[in-house]
């Protein structure tokens, strides 16, 4: 094999590596295309059960309320008894 025939063959590889990293990074950026989707799937998915959290906190709050002034209703009326 002479000198052109094994740079010939070099360059070849050369390219067939190319193509190979090249089908790798593609095959990266659809794998990282994906993580970003569902990282957005999963950050909807948050936000969403943090506004129910915060939903159902405010009725809480709410009827703690309620139930603070009916004891303290009942305290008067306990306190007015005897």
């Amino acid at each position: 094999m002479n000198n052109e025939e094994k740079i010939l063959s070099l360059l070849e590889q050369l390219i067939e590596k190319q193509d190979q990293m090249v089908a790798r990074q593609d095959k990266t950026d659809e794998s990282i295309a994906q993580m970003r989707k569902e990282q957005v799937q999963m950050h909807q998915e948050i936000n969403e059960r943090l506004d129910l959290i915060e939903s159902d906190l405010k009725y809480i709050a709410q009827d703690v309320s309620l139930v603070e002034k009916r004891i303290r209703q009942h305290e008067l009326e306990f306190h007015n008894v005897g």
